[in-house]
């Protein structure tokens, strides 16, 4: 029998994500504005071309949250953070704290581009909440270098929601 690890990684994280809304519901915690009807996750080998789409045509705001962007990735999320901006839509990047060149060079560059930037001291997950409804979720870095990283674009709005308000 073959397995499809990725498969079964994606379906995972589906049914963790699904388990803890459940629970979060029989707490009492259920989020009154959002009607949807649907959790719709895909999963994709080659995302950069899609994600950096997604950023590009945005309406209202885009969040990206990660502690490694690696410079073959930066050039790309410019360019679509600058299409997206130049559209009206606003665009924050949140970094994680580094004392190296390359976070210094970031901190520059990104304000330069019409991109709002905050450094933390920690970021715990790497993803892109694109028009508080499509986010854009990694295993790993979703900006780094691994090819190897699960990718998930899913869309909910509760989800987006969350990561949202655990940038704040």
């Amino acid at each position: 029998m073959i397995y499809d690890y990725a498969d079964i990684h994606v379906h995972m994280l589906e049914n963790m994500y699904k388990k803890r809304l459940r629970g979060y519901a029989k707490l009492g915690y259920a989020p009154e504005t959002v009607h949807q009807t649907e959790f719709q996750t895909i999963y994709t080998e080659s995302y950069d071309n899609d994600l950096f789409r997604d950023i590009a045509v945005a309406n209202k705001s885009v969040i990206i949250a990660g502690s490694y962007f690696a410079s073959g990735k930066l050039n790309p999320l410019i360019r679509s953070a600058e299409q997206c901006t130049a559209a009206g839509a606003k665009v924050l990047i949140i970094t994680k704290k580094s004392d190296t060149g390359y976070a210094e060079k970031l901190h520059q560059m990104l304000p330069a581009h019409g991109i709002s930037h905050i450094v933390k001291n920690r970021v715990t997950s790497s993803f892109v909440a694109i028009d508080g409804k499509t986010v854009w979720y990694a295993s790993g870095e979703i900006f780094g270098n691994g090819d190897d990283e699960c990718v998930l674009q899913i869309e909910d709005e509760v989800l987006a929601g969350e990561l949202t308000d655990s940038t704040r």
